[in-house]
């Protein structure tokens, strides 16, 4: 599910995607780093470290 949220009290990291259920917050998040976080986090459950907060 996607939904529109405020910013977590971490504006300055945004924009931010939040992973559940696992709970992983990835910042500073661009159009570019959306693929590598649905191939590697959602496909394969592998977090992707250089985005992570």
């Amino acid at each position: 599910m996607l939904s529109n949220t405020g910013c977590f009290a971490n504006c300055e990291e945004g924009p931010i995607v939040l992973v559940y259920p696992e709970g992983v917050w990835y910042g500073k998040v661009t159009p570019g780093d959306v693929e590598e976080i649905m191939d590697s986090h959602i496909e394969k459950g592998e977090v992707v470290e250089r985005l992570k907060l």
